[in-house]
């Protein structure tokens, strides 16, 4: 190898005549650069395709790799640096069931394939994601959902370290509203740490899954929040939050001009809130112009009118086998978290809020409305 030019082409047959022993799927590379005494590695217009190979699942413009050689002669993959440029990443969901599951199972191994040999082990340090776009596909609701601009910068993680962790930042696909943040994970006892400050983030993805719980009614809110958290992915309530959380715009009704429930702002300043340790700590609660609408006609009133009679739309989808619903899977993490609530110690410091429209309506043949 007097050349690195001449293990160029080496590399790219490699990786694309065994793409599906390495990633689970077909792939292809546009060009590659490669430096056998350095260990540099650079590929070109990068794309994984799905199972069936009809469409793209990940692709980038290109991807970069820095391994330590000499740590080949001991059977290790070292690699010291990744970056991957603008990618895109596909994921579809149908009830429990993801498009990727095939590659998790991949990566994770197979213990009764002995042609894979346990001798090598992998080690990926400091690693980057530059410009990134993940686009969410839900096949039942449906849900159509993008963020873009997404930044990932992380040290990676060691074969004697439990942890990992990384920064991220990203825009909302349709540039209203921004999210940037940081986390860290014990992968052996599964404790986490974050922190979030998310900037006029749009809920259109609450509003998607919500559509089907309100006969098409219409949703819409604006999200800001600073919060640090600590938990563990084994109990809900063993979270421990404190921040600063505003839900504003927040509409919910018939129309975008028929609303049931609005209101211009509500703020929750948080000192602690611990369900573990039976404390809800509120430095303050503040909403702002709240908006109510209850109508009484002559067989059901806009409640159900919204989620059907007697919450039928709810139970529908909560009674179904393997149905995800994401406002659903919310409600019932802050049911578990909140089940104490009454019995904490809970409190207070400032409560405000201004009334601005209470509308009780019924049609003139509804009777005994109280």
């Amino acid at each position: 190898l007097h050349s690195s030019s001449s293990f160029r082409p080496l590399v790219k047959y490699y990786l694309e005549k065994y793409d599906t022993a390495l990633f689970g799927r077909e792939a292809t590379i546009g060009w590659v650069y490669a430096n056998p005494f350095t260990g540099f590695v650079h590929l070109n217009d990068v794309k994984i395709y799905e199972l069936q190979g009809d469409s793209v699942f990940i692709s980038a413009q290109g991807a970069s790799a820095n391994f330590s050689m000499r740590k080949f002669l001991s059977k290790q993959v070292w690699m010291e640096q990744l970056i991957v440029d603008h990618p895109r990443v596909k994921i579809v969901q149908k009830k429990d069931t993801l498009s990727f599951d095939d590659v998790i199972e991949h990566l994770s191994g197979n213990k009764s394939d002995t042609t894979i040999s346990n001798d090598w082990h992998v080690t990926l340090l400091d690693t980057e994601i530059i410009g990134g776009e993940v686009h969410y596909y839900e096949k039942i609701i449906p849900i159509n959902y993008f963020i873009k601009d997404l930044n990932v910068v992380g040290p990676g993680k060691t074969q004697d370290v439990d942890t990992i962790s990384a920064k991220f930042s990203f825009e909302d696909g349709r540039g209203k509203g921004k999210m940037k943040g940081d986390f860290t994970i014990n992968q052996k006892t599964l404790d986490y740490r974050f922190g979030v400050d998310v900037q006029a983030f749009d809920l259109e993805i609450i509003r998607q899954y919500i559509w089907e719980l309100i006969n098409y009614g219409m949703f819409h809110a604006r999200l800001d929040a600073k919060i640090r958290a600590i938990g563990n992915f084994k109990s809900a309530d063993r979270i421990s939050t404190t921040g600063k959380l505003q839900l504003r715009d927040f509409h919910l009704g018939k129309t975008n001009e028929d609303a049931y429930i609005a209101f211009k702002e509500l703020a929750l300043v948080i000192d602690e809130l611990s369900p573990v340790k039976n404390k809800f700590h509120f430095d303050s609660i503040t909403l702002k112009s709240p908006y109510i609408k209850y109508e009484v006609f002559d067989s059901l009133d806009n409640v159900q009118a919204l989620l059907g009679k007697e919450g039928k739309n709810i139970s529908d989808i909560t009674g179904e086998a393997g149905r995800f619903n994401l406002v659903i899977e919310i409600g019932r993490y802050l049911k578990d978290i909140s089940r104490n609530f009454f019995t904490s110690d809970f409190q207070i410091g400032t409560w405000e809020s201004s009334m601005e429209k209470l509308f009780l309506m019924t049609t003139p043949s509804a009777k005994n409305f109280p």
